[in-house]
């Protein structure tokens, strides 16, 4: 795999020449900056939950299947916060996830939404129905990565009564 660190710290790899590709390249697959980050879940008969940060502000909600959206919570993210999600999202690669995930062999059950806006003009969206990240084919079960993903998401807002 690509290593972005060691072409920026050896010259016998790189004589300099080549650091505006290896930028360019860095630049599409991690995220530097942050402008939006908008994630849902929920699916037929069990609870949403929305989740948005915009600049250093999350709103956050969920509300039960045919019934009123619950308050709607607000916190403001400190930059460390901030950076600490940026860096927790570039670990699980989520600008490489495929751009839908879908188990056509299972109606109803649950769906997700992901959907990016970074390093200023880089726009990512992720769609789910019944599959997930590093799932193996036909399975249905939410995968370790996904459920990272899920726990990054719930530390961030420190509501220790979210579930999903």
């Amino acid at each position: 795999m690509f290593n972005f660190d060691e072409v920026l710290l050896s010259t016998k790899t790189c004589d300099y020449s080549c650091l505006p590709a290896v930028l360019k390249f860095h630049d599409m697959k991690k995220i530097i900056s942050l402008e939006r980050f908008k994630f849902n879940i929920g699916g037929y008969g069990t609870s949403t939950f929305e989740f948005l940060l915009h600049q250093n502000v999350i709103s956050y909600c969920s509300y039960e299947y045919f019934y009123d959206k619950e308050k709607e919570h607000k916190l403001e993210v400190s930059s460390e916060s901030l950076l600490w999600f940026v860096s927790k999202m570039n670990e699980l690669n989520i600008t490489s996830w495929k751009n839908e995930f879908n188990n056509y062999n299972i109606l109803d059950g649950e769906q997700w939404e992901v959907e990016i806006k970074y390093n200023s003009t880089k726009k990512k969206a992720i769609y789910g129905s019944n599959e997930y990240p590093g799932s193996e084919p036909d399975s249905s079960g939410r995968t370790t990565e996904f459920n990272e993903f899920l726990e990054v998401i719930k530390l961030i807002i420190k509501d220790p009564s979210v579930t999903f």
